[in-house]
């Protein structure tokens, strides 16, 4: 199961050190990913509400397409290894 680990270890690294000072291509990564885990995690909640029907295979492949783009990004590393390579990039 596909979870916000990423959004959400980034929600407390923010809460805990403040918001970094990020690049521009850091700041597009960092969105990208927060996209994909939310747009991952509503094609689940839509699923759970259909489940049985013809159309719940379909937003299967959907989760695994995106998934895929999401371990694309992130290399899936774990989440603070992410984060910590993401922002040392722009230093």
């Amino acid at each position: 199961m596909i979870s916000m680990k990423y959004t959400l270890y980034l929600s407390k690294l923010i809460k805990a050190r403040g918001m970094p000072n990020m690049t521009l291509e850091q700041y597009q990564t960092t969105m990208n990913v927060v996209s994909l885990e939310n747009r991952i995690m509503g094609i689940i909640k839509t699923r759970g509400k259909i489940e049985g029907s013809k159309h719940s295979g379909q937003l299967d492949y959907l989760i695994y397409l995106e998934g895929k783009k999401l371990a694309k990004l992130t290399d899936n590393m774990p989440e603070k290894d992410f984060w910590e390579h993401l922002l040392a990039k722009g230093t």
